[in-house]
């Protein structure tokens, strides 16, 4: 023995000489240490490695790595055995606490998920719920309508409140429709189904269906530029991206220039520019401005969600491409659609 059994057990070496060791051992691994001794005392190994307690002279205890080995005389009797205790009570309380932190992590894992599915269902749920009354009302309303047509009643007054009830039904209708559509993506139902398609065709498809329900009747001038080809991506997520973007590039510049959509195409990546010429961002915004339900001060009088460019910039990200913005006040703002390979 040498000092350091003394320094680490508090034990003096002629205290300790001559007792059994298993008395300096916690009791409650004594069992758990003569367990994983023995093999080595009937030779069927010929050393043995495992960690115990073992008990100070102070009454405390810290844990020992114990490695030993047999000893054999010049005929190979087993005479005795000879090994090393090492102090690895900070190895051990590491791993405890890792192997605590890891629990209450994966504790938190299960809770988040629990909570997503319960958040998934209730969107869901209430989603259905709310979609059948809104189209049971538009059904009513339209009936109004008919039922006023036939028989030749015109009232400017209530056809103006009809007219409001529908734009109101449908504006719940898309704020629902979006919300189920975040719903999807935290449970991650939505996955990138990507396939061969003709990017050209997809954008100029996508731009025809909102200019012809764009009430002021501007048009979107969309512009190539670079060698054309096919790339591969998801033509639903990537188009609804695209719609959410120029949806807004329309909303917000009434009254300015049509906005424009440029497409490039470079070597390695393809580009969708958006650029709209109107209200454009405040600069204490711009930071927050992709974030579920935010809107900014300047479009509280513009009906909207504060979705689109949310829902738009997890779509691009399902890809593994990027979305980017530049806006200066009262002049416009520029989105730009990255896919680094096509």
């Amino acid at each position: 023995m040498n000092d350091s059994w003394s320094r680490i057990m508090g034990y003096k070496i002629d205290e300790s000489i001559g007792k059994p060791f298993y008395g300096f051992i916690h009791p409650d691994d004594v069992e758990k240490s003569a367990k994983l001794f023995k093999p080595m005392m009937t030779g069927a190994k010929q050393h043995c490695s495992y960690e115990v307690r073992y008990t100070k002279k102070s009454g405390a205890f810290c844990w020992v790595k114990v490695f030993a080995m047999l000893v054999k005389d010049v005929s190979g009797e087993i005479i005795g055995t000879q090994g090393t205790l090492q102090d690895v009570s900070v190895d051990v309380e590491n791993r405890q606490i890792r192997k605590a932190a890891e629990a209450q992590i994966l504790l938190a894992i299960e809770k988040e998920r629990e909570l997503n599915r319960l958040k998934s269902n209730f969107v869901s749920l209430a989603s259905h719920e709310f979609r059948t009354p809104l189209a049971i009302m538009r059904s009513s309303i339209e009936l109004s309508e008919i039922h006023l047509a036939k028989n030749r009643i015109e009232d400017s007054h209530l056809s103006k409140h009809i007219q409001t009830i529908v734009n109101e039904i449908d504006r719940l209708t898309e704020l629902i429709e979006k919300v189920l559509t975040i719903g999807q993506i935290d449970s991650k139902v939505f996955t990138c189904n990507k396939e061969k398609i003709d990017l050209v065709l997809l954008i100029q498809e996508t731009l025809n269906s909102l200019e012809l329900v764009q009430k002021d009747k501007r048009t979107i001038r969309f512009v190539v530029t670079g060698m054309q080809r096919i790339v591969i991506a998801d033509p639903f997520l990537l188009a609804h991206a695209i719609t959410n973007l120029v949806s807004n590039a329309l909303k917000y510049s009434i009254g300015k220039p049509r906005p424009h959509v440029e497409l490039i195409f470079s070597q390695k990546c393809y580009r969708i520019i958006i650029t709209d010429f109107g209200i454009g961002i405040p600069l204490k915004s711009q930071k927050q401005v992709a974030q579920a339900f935010y809107r900014a001060d300047n479009v509280k009088a513009i009906k909207g969600t504060g979705l689109g460019i949310f829902i738009a910039k997890k779509f691009i990200l399902l890809h593994g491409g990027s979305l980017t913005f530049s806006s200066v006040p009262d002049e416009g703002t520029i989105f730009t659609i990255k896919m680094d390979s096509c």
